[in-house]
């Protein structure tokens, strides 16, 4: 991983062949709050005619109305978070094109 990882923010984009192979781009921001790492959903493709409630999308909104993953356990590293945060790109691609959300297509 890129030394930048270590700062208390940083930001990546990815991009997702779902798995009907619609490209799709998320953008991630990565933030750390007291001891745990957030990961922070700054762009990810329209939900279309899915639900967007946040038990179904797997997103958490914090007190500023911000999303970001809902996951645990908590993301003790930086590293950790950017794992998680792939994995929710290819669960959310999933979920827009099949109604599940599981990363392992």
């Amino acid at each position: 991983m890129s030394g930048s990882l270590s700062h208390s923010e940083t930001t990546q984009i990815f991009m997702v062949n779902s798995p009907h192979e619609h490209k799709m781009t998320f953008e991630f921001e990565y933030k750390k709050s007291g001891e745990i790492w957030r990961v922070y959903i700054l762009n990810s493709p329209d939900y279309q005619s899915r639900p967007t409630d946040l038990h179904n999308t797997n997103r958490v909104m914090d007190e500023d109305g911000k999303y970001y993953v809902s996951w645990l356990p908590d993301l003790f590293k930086c590293e950790k978070a950017v794992e998680v945060s792939k994995l929710w790109a290819k669960g959310t691609a999933n979920y827009i094109d099949t109604g599940n959300f599981t990363p392992n297509y």
